[in-house]
This record gives C-alpha cells, sequence and structure tokens, in this order.
C-alpha cells in the first residue's frame, strides 16, 4: 500500500498546488481547499498535504472516507472514516 511521508515530496511549488486546487475548487461551488496539519493523517496524509474538500450529506459518508468538521474551538478537524467496533 502506499503510504504518505511525514512531509509531502513533489516537484511541484507549493504555490503551483495552490494555484491548481483552486482551479478545481472554483468549478464546484460546494469544495474547499485545507491543509493539512500534524501526523494524524499518516500514512495516508503527510503534515502539510493539500487536499481539496466536498460538502456531502451525513448519509453519504462511507467507510474510508475523510471527514472534516469544525470541533469547539472554531478550528477544522479530519479523520479517516473506520468500520464501527461491535461489542
Amino acid at each position: 500500500m502506499f503510504a504518505a511521508a511525514e512531509r509531502p515530496v513533489s516537484s511541484v511549488s507549493f504555490l503551483d498546488t495552490l494555484t491548481d486546487a483552486s482551479k478545481v475548487a472554483a468549478r464546484h461551488g460546494d469544495m474547499q481547499i485545507l491543509r493539512i496539519s500534524g501526523r494524524s493523517m499518516l500514512p495516508f496524509f503527510g503534515d502539510g498535504s493539500v487536499v481539496i474538500v466536498k460538502k456531502i450529506a451525513a448519509s453519504q459518508l462511507r467507510e474510508g472516507m475523510l471527514n472534516v468538521g469544525c470541533i469547539t474551538s472554531g478550528k477544522q478537524s479530519s479523520h479517516r472514516l473506520t468500520p464501527r467496533l461491535r461489542a
């Protein structure tokens, strides 16, 4: 399985990455660009990764999807949805 490094490695500059992500998000009114901070999304996204997210209904959420939400401090938090453990 492919795993992300601690920090993303790319031959594309960060500015070019943001420019490209902005162009994609601009085509869809329901998309937002986020930058991953920290190690909690490893091995899929490293610290500094840029992701484009789309707002969907809770009923559309599926195992393996990345879920982004606001926590009480007003900051955004992301988590990968995992299977529910049964007692």
